[in-house]
């Protein structure tokens, strides 16, 4: 059988919970990226309550119980999942207990464990004058360390992945000191009850490591001498534990390798012969490691240098970007945080001549994030603030990172990378929320003169000069790498200049003139409401004006209605409806957490991981379990992060449910567009044609505003404060607009009041079928004729043929 619907959260009864409320334990389930995806609908049931008993278990062995028992049933006649709890005794993290040793330092070993650490790619830079070893990064930077894996007074971690951490740290440890010898690691519970000691057998010590022989691949133009001799390393020489950060350093930042990996290989009989292998990819555009770079190769290595390294920055880096009537500026501070500010070319109104910044009162939209204040502005029209000030630290930090590496495909010589990643604050860790680094090999650096073809490279006067036939140009300071400017010109219509530079103090300097640019304008922030009053001021209709193309002209009836729904406090009762749905924990200290698993540590960071797991949980609080709206919104999330195991048959199984209309058939085909091959797109776009009529229409309204769902609530708000609109309100919201008599929102608002006497579910569904008819029909009967024209001509009849039987082998008439 399959999961359907067992795996709803709400359906889950914790029992046995002594050490944390059973909310915890429901809100930790609820939240964990392995049970939304083995709890899948169309998973096997037998697997998710598995699932479910595994990584509640694994959670109290995180927690400190090594005892736990955990069982997990259905009671089919409350429809309840019912998840057992045992706990036994729980243990903190006591001493540290090294066995078998002789020549390994036990004191040195148990320091790597209790106390911070250096990070797996870190090297040794140098030692304090305090005799402590300095790590640093690639990039020589001081490396940030990482927490200790065994916290002393704090509850034991007896799971897999904590015991990994611990196994891991120790052979880094030993490691720091030379040897590589067979040990193994375990928490043993003592005989006081309360404590668990971390003990580390070592079997075979073995002698420190000597490196016997090394092999090189990949070195056509770098001799075997050339390579050794850069490295300084020899055969007969002792490796200590940084030996591999330290070989991939040194390569990397040489800037002629595209790609060098270093590793080890033990063999013979008792394994203490070492080999080292270098494996190399060579940059063609790069010189010998026995010849020098050229002059302006250098210049552009120290540029590189001094970009990837944000506390070597000379300044803020100021990016401004002037497209047709419009300038944008952003600022990146290392010390301050981020910001930017928009203008649009304009006659100065009344408000801005209130403003005592002449050189800023142009800029009409304008946002910062720093540690301190988190906030966007408007000045036109009827500006408002969204400003929020504070002293308290925010809880994470958001990296952007750009990246450029140099490939060794000839077509596509250099790719690009971004990122987006986020670190917890902890223990009240101050620091600006948003942050900015380039990621860049030097070895592009090297091969940029000869990236493109057509480029010029000079220097006079100490500046470097570097120009891209594509009306890109780059100057830098010759002696130190300071970027002067770089300036991209004329790269689209939409884009006349795009300019870097680095400014000192531009960030508190920009920050001040927006501050006083913007202190007449009132600010809609309110500490006692606050998710309240940013939903409030985003609904503002100045927001969607902003970038209007007719920026004088009236606003538009829809952001009238909007502003009248939310001045009515409509936003009110959507936060609170989130506030009840939402899974929430308690704030007490010692919080039941789950250890990391499978699937989150699938995914390259734990950001995205993060994202997934919030936008499934949502898809509960916004839509109905099982209805199309929850299965394809997740489906799609599935998609997008490469999850989507079910989403083939699933979408199967929605497109000949009688409980679907056209704007399903739109909606899933535009996602599944993205998928290969287009079969399904043309098929759903078909039956999307054949189901125009307003019944299928209502069934797909009744979908997407149940009742049972925030959307269905609100949507059931709105239409109460529209009908109890005074006449007078209501001609204010249908003031004529472009669109005249068969707008849309007149449709809906005067079919919404004209029969008073219905309910007000009656009265919204007459209203989007009035609204069907009157227009919508049409446009989506045109985008579905778009996609199945488009689509006709690459259909793979097989692939139909599949995709309209029933892979899962699941009965059409089956319960969902």
């Amino acid at each position: 059988s399959r999961v359907n619907d067992w795996g709803n959260p709400d359906r889950l009864v914790v029992e046995g919970c002594r050490a944390f409320p059973s909310s915890d334990v429901k809100s930790a389930i609820g939240f964990d990226l392995a049970m939304l995806l083995e709890g899948h609908p169309a998973a096997p049931l037998d697997a998710y309550l598995a699932a479910l008993a595994n990584r509640v278990r694994a959670g109290y062995l995180h927690m400190g119980f090594p005892d736990v028992r955990v069982d997990v049933r259905i009671d089919e006649a409350a429809e309840k999942v019912h998840v057992v709890i045992e706990e036994g005794p729980r243990y903190t993290a006591g001493q540290v207990i090294v066995r078998g040793n002789h020549e390994v330092s036990e004191q040195e070993l148990v320091e790597w464990l209790v106390s911070p650490c250096p990070p797996d790619d870190s090297r040794v830079g140098g030692v304090s004058e305090s005799g402590e070893l300095k790590w640093i990064d690639r990039e020589g930077e001081p490396a940030e360390m990482e927490e200790p894996v065994w916290k002393i007074g704090e509850p034991a971690q007896f799971d897999e992945s904590a015991v990994s951490k611990l196994t891991h740290r120790t052979q880094r440890a030993m490691a720091s000191q030379g040897f590589f010898p067979l040990f193994a690691v375990k928490l043993v519970p003592q005989e006081d009850g309360s404590t668990a000691a971390l003990v580390i057998d070592i079997f075979d010590e073995g002698s420190r490591v000597v490196l016997n022989e090394i092999k090189i691949e990949g070195n056509d133009k770098n001799s075997r001498d050339e390579i050794l001799e850069f490295l300084d390393v020899t055969p007969g020489m002792p490796l200590r534990g940084d030996w591999k950060a330290e070989i991939e350093h040194k390569l990397w930042r040489s800037g002629r390798f595209i790609e060098s990996h270093a590793m080890l290989e033990r063999t013979g009989l008792d394994g203490n012969h070492t080999i080292l292998w270098l494996r190399l990819v060579e940059s063609p555009a790069a010189p010998r490691l026995s010849e020098p770079l050229s002059p302006a190769q250098n210049v552009l290595v120290r540029f590189g240098e001094q970009m990837t390294r944000p506390n070597q920055w000379p300044g803020d880096l100021v990016i401004s970007v002037v497209g047709p009537g419009e300038h944008w500026e952003f600022v990146a501070s290392t010390k301050y945080g981020f910001l930017g500010r928009v203008r649009r070319d304009r006659e100065p109104d009344e408000n801005d001549q209130k403003a005592d910044a002449p050189g800023s009162r142009h800029f009409d939209f304008a946002f910062a994030v720093s540690d301190e204040q988190l906030g966007i502005s408007l000045l036109h029209p009827r500006g408002a603030r969204l400003w929020r000030k504070s002293t308290v630290p925010l809880p994470a930090r958001l990296t952007g990172n750009m990246g450029l590496r140099l490939t060794n495909e000839p077509d596509n010589p250099v790719a690009l990378f971004l990122g987006l990643h986020a670190k917890s604050l902890k223990n009240g860790q101050k620091s600006q929320p948003f942050e900015f680094r380039f990621d860049v090999d030097p070895a592009y650096f090297v091969a940029m003169p000869d990236l493109r073809e057509g480029s010029r490279c000079t220097m006079e006067d100490g500046v470097l000069e570097y120009d891209w036939p594509s009306n890109e140009c780059l100057r830098v300071d010759a002696a130190t790498g300071r970027l002067i400017e770089w300036v991209c010109r004329g790269q689209s219509d939409s884009l006349e200049s795009m300019t870097f530079v680095f400014e000192e103090d531009a960030f508190k300097k920009r920050l001040a003139e927006i501050e006083r640019a913007h202190e007449n304008r009132s600010n809609e922030f309110d500490p006692a409401a606050p998710w309240s009053s940013c939903l409030k001021y985003f609904c503002n209709e100045s927001i969607f004006r902003l970038f209007q193309v007719e920026a004088e002209s009236e606003p538009t009836r829809l952001l009238r209605l909007l502003r009248v729904v939310h001045e009515r406090q409509a936003f009110e009762s959507l936060v609170s409806l989130l506030h009840n749905r939402a899974v929430g924990g308690n704030k007490h200290r010692d919080k039941f957490t789950l250890p990391p698993s499978p699937h989150e540590e699938s995914f390259a960071d734990g950001c995205t991981a993060g994202f997934l797991a919030m936008g499934l949980r949502a898809a509960d609080v916004a839509c109905v379990r099982q209805a199309w709206p929850w299965t394809l919104s997740r489906e799609v999330m599935l998609m997008a992060a490469e999850k989507s195991e079910y989403f083939l048959p699933e979408l199967a199984r929605l497109s000949k449910s009688d409980e679907t209309g056209p704007l399903f058939c739109l909606a899933a085909a535009m996602a599944y567009d993205r998928l290969s091959p287009q079969t399904g797109t043309l098929f759903l776009a078909h039956h999307g044609l054949e189901r125009l009529s307003v019944e299928d229409f209502e069934k797909d309204c009744r979908a997407i505003l149940d009742s049972r769902g925030i959307a269905g609530q609100y949507a059931r708000r709105v239409v109460r404060i529209v009908r109890e609109l005074e006449p007078e309100e209501v001609e204010e919201v249908l003031k004529l607009d472009a669109q005249g008599e068969d707008s849309p929102v007149i449709t809906f608002i005067r079919t919404l009041r004209s029969q008073p006497d219905d309910t007000d579910d009656e009265a919204l569904f007459k209203a989007l079928n009035a609204v069907w008819t009157s227009g919508l029909r049409d446009m989506v009967e045109q985008q579905l004729t778009v996609i199945r024209d488009r689509e006709s001509d690459g259909v793979n009849y097989p692939q139909m043929e599949w995709f309209w039987s029933d892979p899962l082998g699941m009965p059409e008439d089956e319960e969902r």
